[in-house]
């Protein structure tokens, strides 16, 4: 599922984050999905709406450049139409669910495989109300699953 571009130093973090999403998978069956290799490869030549589904208290820490939020997104859907979604939280549960929300609407939507902790591991850019950052909300310790090079926040 995600490939070569993960740094090496990282394979053992990478390997859990690929555990803890399939192990949670059959909560959202049949679902499109997209890996954070794909995204990076898609994301500045495609018309992308990314969503994000986490709290707000996980959002302030950082969030993925131009993404919005699931309320921003619901209160005027009509105008992402067109658009590829792509849905991310931590690790892709609870953005698998959102995008299986999506299905009856007929959108072009992917949740993002490994999330939030995957795109790191392609040293995905992340931005705060500050600007740039590296840092990455997690929900304790035995989530410490980010990158070398990011920091991990709970």
């Amino acid at each position: 599922m995600f490939n070569s571009l993960f740094n090496r130093s990282d394979e053992s973090k990478r390997a859990k984050i690929e555990k803890i999403y399939q192990s949670q998978r059959n909560r959202f069956p049949g679902i499109q999905e997209i890996t954070p290799e794909e995204l990076k490869e898609i994301e500045s030549t495609e018309n992308v709406t990314l969503v994000d589904t986490r709290t707000p208290a996980e959002q302030e820490v950082s969030m993925l450049p131009k993404a919005i939020t699931v309320e921003q997104f619901q209160a005027h859907p009509e105008q992402f139409r067109g658009t590829k979604v792509v849905a991310y939280c931590t690790v892709g549960v609870r953005s698998g669910t959102f995008v299986k929300s999506l299905e009856q609407g007929g959108w072009d939507a992917y949740n993002l495989m490994g999330a939030i902790l995957g795109w790191t591991h392609v040293d995905g850019g992340l931005t705060s109300t500050e600007g740039p950052t590296k840092n990455v909300h997690i929900h304790g310790p035995s989530m410490n699953l980010t990158a070398e090079g990011y920091k991990p926040v709970w």
